[in-house]
């Protein structure tokens, strides 16, 4: 029971994170730019800072190829899932930016369909990719733990 749900889990974000890096170098989907609407103000100014670097926004996404990569063909999972980390919780906290439009929503600006969109985008895009994640990272601890011993005793290295 336990291990196709690892597969699943595994597949499923793997998929999107192939998927979602890939679109940024083919675009087969509609791209983040900077020329994006204003529909979350400080996303589309943090995104837009890390497209105008050059490279920022670039290697988030490679990390996503590699990622997906890496989950979809089970080669180095429990690596790619700490190197891609930062890439996840960025990618959520960006999705999790909607104070802006439940203000605008209290006030009368937002209309009930941009709220509940930004709100389905940081649930989908954000918290479910970040919650699969950090279950895949626990169902990994394994790996981990030998580099969580509190005190280390380094080897002698046979050269």
């Amino acid at each position: 029971m336990f291990k196709p749900m690892v597969v699943s889990a595994r597949m499923l974000l793997g998929i999107f994170s192939l998927l979602s890096g890939l679109n940024w170098f083919f675009g087969f989907m509609p791209l983040p730019s900077i020329y994006m609407p204003l529909d979350a103000p400080m996303k589309h100014i943090v995104i837009t800072e890390m497209i105008r670097t050059g490279w920022m926004f670039q290697m988030a996404k490679v990390v996503e190829i590699l990622l997906g990569l890496s989950l979809v063909f089970n080669r180095g999972v429990p690596l790619m899932l700490v190197v891609a980390f930062p890439v996840i919780f960025g990618t959520f906290m960006l999705d999790a930016l909607i104070l802006d439009d439940i203000w605008g929503w209290i006030q009368g600006t937002v209309t009930n369909a941009q709220v509940l969109a930004a709100i389905g985008d940081m649930i989908i895009g954000g918290l479910c990719v970040l919650l699969i994640h950090l279950w895949l990272i626990w169902c990994y601890l394994d790996y981990y733990r030998p580099m969580l011993a509190w005190k280390a005793t380094a080897k002698e290295a046979g050269l």
